[in-house]
């Protein structure tokens, strides 16, 4: 007696998440045996079936908490198994009234506390690229001009200033550590809004993970630092060089489609010059133009992030 099939069906899957961050989610699964005499144990601890305990795909903290066979009632050699995931685990939080017990004497689950918030500052230095405008006796006016030389051009290399940056840190016991997540949430912005910040200002600086043993339960603690940067973590570089797009020109003797960029003399100039984002010198007087590239994954904290 033994299972020849399983596949994970479409019908029957559910989810749900809740203002506090409880998710539950429900997977069905169709088995088939050999034979007709072949019960629940068989069928439910079939290997091809998720465990308890494993995690639900894309969400590490929601754990699979139960495994439902049913039988069909024509075809007895065909079942449905329900599975069920859930990021709280229905342990038992206070006595019941005829058992005698009272609050104290039941255990704190230390997987069941909340996350635990602290928020701090990192000083660090930025790149000054716009200024406050002021008026003669310094006061603050409203706008702000580019950082720019009494000549109009930028200064090389460009000032920097200093700058203090939040750094948020979310603490919670989970009941297993999963490297490959670490792995995959370490240096990552959010792709999407969280906590009331825009996408894309977030990153995940540090994850400290220390394993713990309490009230009968093994758990792993584990702190996620976020530091926040409020005008995104999209990395900005002026368009500058000395070669521009084009034609060398015959008196080169070849075609390359770049050229070097020349000075009124008519000699290729050694310092970069802005260039006008298609690859072209920038004429005078234009604002800059600046490429944007992220260095960094970008991940769905919603999920990722235990809450």
């Amino acid at each position: 007696m033994a299972v020849t099939y399983v596949n994970e069906l479409f019908e029957g899957r559910t989810g749900e998440d809740t203002f506090k961050r409880h998710r539950t989610y429900v997977r069905t699964f169709e088995v088939l045996t050999d034979s007709d005499n072949d019960n629940v144990i068989t069928v439910g601890s079939c290997p091809l079936l998720p465990r308890l305990g494993s995690a639900y795909p894309g969400d590490v903290f929601a754990l699979c908490t139960s495994v439902r066979p049913m039988q069909d009632n024509d075809q007895p050699r065909r079942w449905i198994v329900t599975i069920g995931y859930d990021t709280e685990l229905d342990l038992k939080m206070s006595p019941d009234e005829d058992d005698g017990l009272d609050a104290g004497d039941i255990p704190e689950n230390p997987l069941l506390r909340p996350v635990k918030w602290k928020i701090t500052y990192q000083q660090t230095t930025e790149v000054l690229r716009r200024s406050y405008l002021l008026d003669d006796n310094d006061n603050q006016i409203p706008g702000s001009k580019p950082v720019k030389n009494s000549a109009g051009f930028l200064f090389d290399p460009p000032p920097t200033i200093e700058v203090s940056r939040p750094l948020i840190t979310a603490t919670k016991n989970v009941p297993r550590l999963n490297m490959s997540y670490i792995a995959q949430t370490q240096d990552a912005v959010n792709s999407k809004p969280w906590m009331g910040l825009d996408a894309r200002c977030v990153r995940c600086v540090g994850i400290d993970a220390e394993s713990g043993f309490e009230n009968g339960v093994w758990f792993w603690q584990i702190s996620y630092t976020f530091a926040v940067k409020f005008d995104n973590w999209i990395f900005r570089i002026l368009d500058a060089g000395t070669w521009e797009k084009g034609d060398l020109g015959s008196a080169f003797g070849h075609a390359t489609g770049l050229r070097p960029i020349m000075d009124p003399s008519a000699n290729p100039i050694t310092e970069p010059v802005p260039l006008n984002g298609a690859g072209m010198r920038l004429p005078i007087g234009n604002p800059e133009i600046y490429l944007r590239f992220m260095g960094y994954r970008q991940v769905d904290f919603n999920t990722l992030v235990p809450l």
